[in-house]
């Protein structure tokens, strides 16, 4: 740079002492790429050159319109100099347009000052002339403007009018070094004379002028430039603003980013020539990061300098040289500055240095100052991919869900550390926290963390300010004062923990008793974080009586629960309407899998503890005698509630119309089950029988006067009811019998009259609809409560077994369907009585109970000739539920493997196999277990004789003795129904149906399975296969329905068919007539099709549409 050219403007009377008092006055051309002089910077320069008032002037030349106008202005000002020494500033802007004009202009000034001089006297002092032309920048430089050439003219280029902002260093100091080197404490001081890169002597523009002859160093103050050492701290203040805006924050506050500024400034020093503890710790962080990025980068990063001043594509944006440089620093310093203050400043970590809080400050300047606890890499904020810094620097929160304060400097680097080591100490919780403590303060981070918590004064502050910003990180709350509740909560655990450790009261609390207590009760704090979101005015309610929390162990959860359970005692408002009844109902279902959850928590008394299982022990003396009485109290409730909605869901559905009264049927419950929660006695399930019976009198009442349970003529459930004159009902079939011959009501006798007709009561029907649905709706809300609490942790006692046993076989010897109702039931099927006795039979427990009640019942209704079809009816219910206990243990056996499922089979029937003979001509309850035993072995048999038979026989070993007994058992002629058995098995487990059954069977192994009489009827010709493929399909699927007695597959294989409905009808009948005529062929009765099966195919045929009516 030419310190001459820069001295002018600093302080200009550097110019003029070039000139002798008696010399000619100066007259200098000055071209500049920046920016003009405004008249402020004239002012100033002309003062510092000693020119006051009216002694200076600067013009511009673009006010001028004529050249009358600028002569006059020139006259002006150089008679009121008066011969005075003055200073004329004359100023145009591009001067490679304007060339022609500045060169006029040039001449109106020397010929104006030489006239004007001359009519003075000859003591008039020099008037100085100074031309700043401004230039645009052009590769090559410009064609037109050549300067003022001849004469006392001398041209100089400054690159700068003015002192930049940015107060860069000295050139000749950013030469061959690094922006990471301007960053380091101190540097060498440089001994080479470095060239001028600054001011250059445009050539062009003192082309046929006076060259200027460039000073050395030694004109200039050394001194200065030596005092000019690189300041780490006034590059970061200069890069403060860019580093800011680059920093993309989330946060609610507007302004954030000029409070961080604002922090920054403050712990910066205001002097530049200073270095502050805060200002040493940011230099070398950012030090680091540009000597990350240095070492990435494959370019000698030394050569920045060089390689910027060839840019001449830069330095054309920009304007002029130093500011390219500044510019090309910036883009390089900022985004490091950038992402360490962002760093910095998660979670408003930079405010605790706002704070008057010694040991935070402290703790804060030691923690950043460490690599190791704050680390911060340059490649944790570049692409992977690309290489590049990314465009914005992201201030992270690590608040759950949340944004919040910190309180703890750095506490989410702790949480983190914490964690981890968490995680590598020993699972016995008694032992945790002693290792969790070891570990954690031989570590870099506790060992800097140690001093604070070992002093008294502030250890306590430093404890709870990091159980806040912990809390917040591991907790997201929704409501004001929930994290309150919360830390309260911990504090609470904590102290019960440390009195079972170490047996005393005195709790010190520091980080890792910290994590190690919120990991064993986080599962009941998420409990309570459910309660919370269910019901947002619970934790108002809970700080109202927050004294009452302090009991001496963490009883937050179930305290939040018995609140809950208080809000949802139905009210009448809450049951006024269906939209109120689907609020409440919700609002307890919600309920179930946190009570669930809780329930799981309540630890196993202490005797059935493991003496090893110290993590049981261990949470059963944080689950104190408190929380287990209150919950026990809250599930008691819950229940009660829960069985409330399931009547108001079942009797009061959403989108019906319903009747006050059965909306008031649910307080009615609620209130006589208050003290009746118990479902595994037999008192709470009688209390919930009469309630239902008087809901169903009520209604009945209500709609119908007379009795509705039956038809008083035939004894049969009502049917299309005709009413009478005088209200009684009968069926309308009924009704027509007998008033054929009658004229009275057959019940009361009374003359109905002559125009009295028998039609439909559609009142009576409607009522009668009405009836039968609530009272099917209240026998579903009755199964679905005995599904759900009769059969749950508890056991049903022994007089809750019998009576669950009279659901099925009543004391009057006969089967009941399943209905606390006196009447008709809803179960036509045994589905709901299969569950029950299948509940019975898979608890242990209970079993030989169930046995016996059922071994008593089969011996009384042994001798009665009018129970057999009863009887009947019963033993199949035992044979199919004891079936289906043995199919799921046979499907848990294969989870070991097939070979064991295989074996367990085999075993089976070979326990059958040595007692079967025993029950041959006796009906006992081992007799059914033996049927249900078999029945399971071969079913699972079955599933092994399919096409890869072969394969099966080699790679399970037991399947071929499980095989040969299968065939003993069946080999006896008086168990043939056995082996038929076995057969419906492979056929159903089969998709290719019987032909394909048949053709395995051939096998020598498995040839005994299909009965002989079955090559019979093969060597029989079908006559009708000449018809068409479809018939053969037909005659398949109907050849698998009635070895099966599956009907429905026969259907869906009709409906497949693409034929006429005339032609289907034609394949049904031809192949049923096939099959009949040769199975009643033969003999052996015991072949025949079995009556319920051509029961069956009668239904079928006759619900056929398209058939002729003769033949349905």
């Amino acid at each position: 740079m030419d310190y001459r050219g820069k001295k002018l403007l600093h302080n200009p009377q550097q110019l003029l002492h070039l000139i002798t008092p008696a010399s000619a006055p100066l007259t200098d051309l000055i071209t500049t790429h920046s920016r003009l002089l405004s008249q402020a910077n004239s002012r100033a320069i002309a003062s510092a050159a000693g020119f006051k008032g009216s002694q200076s002037r600067c013009i511009s030349l673009q006010e001028f319109h004529t050249e009358q106008q600028f002569i006059k202005k020139l006259v002006e000002f150089f008679v009121a100099l008066g011969g005075a020494e003055g200073l004329l500033l004359v100023q145009c802007d591009n001067g490679e347009a304007n060339f022609n004009l500045i060169a006029c202009c040039r001449y109106l000034v020397d010929e104006t000052r030489r006239r004007t001089l001359e009519d003075i006297d000859d003591h008039v002092k020099p008037i100085h002339i100074i031309f700043i032309i401004q230039l645009p920048k052009i590769a090559g430089g410009c064609q037109h403007f050549v300067g003022f050439q001849g004469g006392k003219w001398q041209s100089v280029h400054i690159d700068e009018l003015l002192e930049s902002n940015e107060q860069l260093p000295q050139i000749e100091q950013l030469v061959d070094r690094s922006v990471s080197d301007l960053f380091q404490p101190a540097y060498p001081a440089r001994g080479d004379v470095i060239e001028d890169m600054d001011v250059d002597l445009d050539t062009s523009i003192l082309s046929g002028s006076q060259e200027l002859n460039v000073e050395s160093r030694e004109d200039f103050d050394e001194k200065e430039i030596d005092q000019q050492k690189i300041k780490p701290t006034l590059l970061l203040k200069n890069c403060l603003q860019a580093a800011a805006a680059r920093i993309y924050d989330e946060s609610a506050e507007v302004d954030r980013a000029t409070k961080r500024i604002e922090i920054l400034l403050k712990w910066l020093p205001e002097d530049n020539s200073q270095e502050t503890e805060f200002s040493k710790i940011l230099a070398t962080r950012v030090h680091k990061l540009l000597q990350q990025r240095d070492d990435k980068c494959p370019e000698n990063q030394r050569l920045w300098l060089r390689h910027e001043a060839l840019r001449q594509g830069h330095l054309q944006e920009t304007g002029t040289f130093r500011k390219a440089l500044w510019q090309k620093l910036s883009s390089i310093v900022s985004p490091m500055l950038s992402e360490v203050i962002a760093y910095c400043d998660q979670n408003h970590n930079l405010d605790l240095l706002r704070e008057e809080k010694e040991w935070k400050t402290r703790l804060w300047l030691t923690m950043i100052n460490e690599e190791v606890i704050t680390p911060l890499s340059y490649d944790s904020f570049t692409s992977p991919v690309s290489g590049r810094v990314r465009e914005r620097a992201r201030v992270s929160s690590t608040g759950v869900g949340h944004r919040f304060s910190a309180k703890f400097p750095f506490s989410w680097i702790i949480k983190d550390t914490v964690n981890v080591l968490l995680l590598q100490v020993g699972a016995d919780p008694s032992k945790t926290i002693i290792s969790l403590r070891s570990v954690f303060y031989s570590s870099p981070l506790g060992q800097l963390l140690k001093p604070t918590f070992e002093d008294k004064n502030i250890k306590g502050e430093a404890a709870m300010n990091y159980l806040n910003d912990f809390l917040h990180m591991m907790y997201k709350p929704i409501v004001e004062g929930e994290l309150q509740l919360i830390c309260d909560a911990v504090v609470a655990a904590a102290g019960k923990l440390h009195q079972s450790l170490y047996e005393n009261d005195d709790v010190e609390m520091d980080i890792p008793l910290i994590h190690f207590t919120y990991s064993l009760i986080q599962a009941r704090l998420v409990n309570f974080s459910e309660l919370v979101h269910a019901f947002p005015n619970l934790v108002q309610t809970i700080l109202r009586k927050r004294d009452q929390l302090d009991v001496g162990e963490m009883i937050l959860d179930v305290v939040a629960l018995e609140c809950c359970l208080q809000q949802l005692e139905p009210k009448p408002r809450d049951l006024g309407n269906a939209d109120n009844r689907l609020v409440w109902c919700n609002r307890v279902q919600c309920i179930r899998p946190i009570i669930q959850v809780m329930k799981s928590l309540i630890p196993r008394p202490s005797q059935q503890i493991a003496k090893g299982d110290s993590e049981a022990r261990f949470n059963a003396q944080l689950f104190g005698e408190r929380s287990t009485r209150y919950l026990q109290n809250c599930r008691t409730t819950w229940i009660r509630l829960d069985v409330v909605r399931m009547f108001i869901e079942h009797t009061c559905p959403p989108g019906q119309s319903t009747h006050p009264a059965d909306a008031k049927n649910a307080f009615l419950l609620s209130k006589a089950l208050r003290e009746n929660t118990d479902f595994s006695t037999v008192h709470t399930m009688t209390v919930i029988e009469r309630f239902l019976k008087s809901c169903s009198d009520g209604m009945r009442e209500r709609l119908i006067r007379f009795d509705t349970s039956q038809c008083e003529i035939c004894k049969s459930p009502l049917q299309d009811p005709v009413q009478m004159p005088c209200e009684h009902i009968c069926c309308m079939s009924c009704a027509n019998g007998w008033f054929q011959e009658h004229n009275v009501c057959p019940i009361c006798r009374k003359e109905v009259g002559g125009n009295f007709k028998v039609k439909i009561s559609e009142k009576c029907r409607h009522a009668l609809e009405t009836y039968n649905s609530f009272r099917n709706r209240c026998k579903s809300f009755f199964m679905e409560l005995v599904s759900v609490y009769c059969f749950g942790e508890q056991l049903p006692n022994p007089d809750l077994v019998r009576k669950f046993i009279g659901y099925v076989i009543k004391d009057e010897n006969r089967t009941e369907d399943f209905t606390p109702f006196d009447g008709q039931g809803i179960d036509v099927t045994p589905v709901i009585r299969s569950y029950i006795l299948q509940q019975l039979l898979v608890i242990k427990e209970r079993e030989k109970e169930v046995y016996k009640h059922l071994e008593e019942y089969l011996h009384r209704a042994r001798g009665l000739a009018e129970q057999r079809e009863h009887l009947i009816e019963v033993c199949v219910l035992c044979v199919q539920c004891m079936e289906d206990v043995e199919t799921v243990k046979l499907l848990k056996a294969k989870e070991g493997g097939e070979n064991v499922q295989i074996l367990m089979a085999s075993r089976e029937l070979e326990r059958t196999l040595r007692t079967i003979h025993v029950h041959q001509n006796s009906l006992t309850i081992n007799c059914l277990r033996d049927i249900a035993g078999i029945r399971a072995a071969l079913d699972v048999l079955s599933t092994y004789l399919g096409d890869d038979f072969a394969e099966n026989v080699k790679r399970f070993e037991a399947l071929q003795k499980c095989l040969d007994t299968a065939k003993h058992l069946c080999s006896n002629s008086s168990r043939s129904v056995l082996q038929l058995f076995l057969l419906k098995q492979l056929v159903r487990h089969d998709p290719n149906g019987i032909e394909a059954v048949k053709e395995r069977c051939k096998r020598k192994e498995l040839k005994w399975i299909m009965p002989p009489q079955s090559e019979e009827q093969d060597k029989t010709p079908d006559t009708f296969i000449v018809h068409h493929e479809n018939y053969h399909t037909v005659r398949e699927a109907l050849g698998k329905a009635i070895l099966t007695s599956n009907i429905d597959d026969l259907s869906v294989v009709i409906q497949d068919i693409k034929a006429q409905p005339s032609a289907r009808s034609c394949y049904v009948l031809l192949a049923l007539f096939r099959e009949i005529t040769t199975t009643f062929s033969h003999v052996n009765k015991e072949d025949k099709i079995p009556a319920r099966v051509l029961e069956k195919l009668n239904q079928y045929i006759a619900g056929i549409q398209y058939l002729p009516n003769e033949v349905s």
